[in-house]
C-alpha cells in the first residue's frame, strides 16, 4: 500500500508495466516478490476504478 500511495500516478492496471516499475523502485526484491506485488497493485487499482 505504501508504494501505491507514493507512486499512485505511475502505476497502471497493466501487470507488465507495474512489474518493470516495481523492479526499478525496489531493486532488492526477488522476482517472486515483484510478481506478487505487481498483481496486488493491479487488483487495488481495478477496485479503485470500480468504486468510482
Amino acid at each position: 500500500m505504501e508504494l501505491v500511495k507514493k507512486h499512485h500516478s505511475d502505476f497502471t492496471t497493466d501487470y507488465a508495466k507495474n512489474k518493470e516499475l516495481i523492479g526499478k523502485i525496489e531493486p532488492t526484491m526477488t522476482k517472486k516478490q515483484v510478481n506478487e506485488l505487481a498483481g496486488y497493485v493491479v487488483r487495488i487499482l481495478k477496485r479503485m476504478q470500480a468504486a468510482e
